[in-house]
This record gives C-alpha cells, sequence and structure tokens, in this order.
C-alpha cells in the first residue's frame, strides 16, 4: 500500500516544525526539495518527506511553502541532513535565501553547479542569460503549456 499526501500550503513560519512533526511521525527518509518561480518575485518550495518502516509500502508527505521577496527559508538540514544538497542547489538556480543551513563541512551555503563567474539564478523567470537574451519560454516539448 502507498500514500501520497500533497500538503496545503504552509505558512513560512510553520516549515520547519512541521518538517519536525513529520520527522517524528515515521517520515525520516529526505527525498528532495525543489523550488519554483510563481511570479512577482514569488518562490513556492516543495519537500518530500517519507516513511520507510513498512517494507512494500510507501507513506510519503510533500511539504509546500511560499517564500516572498526578502524572507529566508529555514533550513531543514538539522531534521534531515540530507536536505544539503537540495537547499544548496535551490538557492543557486533560484536564489532561495535560507537561514540555519549547517553541513558536516561546515562551509556554509556555497555554490554547487554553477561556475563562480555566473551571476544571477538561471531558473528564475527574470534571468537574462549572458548573451543579454531573456530566458525562452518552454515549449510544450519541454514541459510548457501547448
Amino acid at each position: 500500500m502507498s500514500e501520497l499526501a500533497v500538503e496545503p500550503e504552509l505558512p513560512l513560519e510553520k516549515w520547519r516544525a512541521e518538517a519536525g512533526r513529520a520527522h517524528e511521525a515515521g517520515h525520516t527518509w529526505f527525498g528532495w526539495l525543489t523550488a519554483f518561480d510563481a511570479g512577482e518575485g514569488d518562490l513556492v518550495v516543495l519537500a518530500q518527506v517519507a516513511d520507510p518502516s513498512v517494507p512494500g509500502s510507501l507513506r510519503a508527505r510533500t511539504l509546500v511553502t511560499r517564500v516572498r521577496p526578502g524572507e529566508r527559508l529555514e533550513s531543514l538540514t538539522s531534521i534531515y541532513p540530507g536536505a544539503a544538497w537540495c537547499e544548496r542547489e535551490t538557492a543557486e538556480l533560484f536564489g532561495l535565501a535560507v537561514e540555519g543551513f549547517e553541513d558536516p563541512s561546515g562551509l556554509g551555503l556555497r555554490r554547487l553547479l554553477l561556475p563562480p563567474d555566473v551571476e544571477g539564478h538561471p531558473l528564475r523567470k527574470d534571468f537574462t542569460r549572458p548573451s543579454g537574451e531573456p530566458t525562452p519560454e518552454p515549449t510544450p516539448t519541454q514541459g510548457g503549456a501547448p
């Protein structure tokens, strides 16, 4: 039996506490964290956690919150150490501001994928490529609307 629960959007200030409650309820496996640009500078952040305790079944929760310009997302790394890579990637590619990030290296939130000379956040709608051209809208074959 599998069970997937997509949560309603959490208020930003309840993000970390709800992740802690999920962990205490047995959702001890961290799957992923990502975001999408919701326009007007807002990022919608999603994280999936799962309960691996019953062999042959999956109970997963997807936590959702919105981060507005000037706001910071509380890191989940103290609850789910595996969140470090995803938080670094999302901070770099979307410009997500993360507070309280920690990982075993002690180096803090830092670049993960992009060369040091890339300015901006390539997965934001307002990103301009180095050539000065705006990022094109996706085509239907790339997952865009037909």
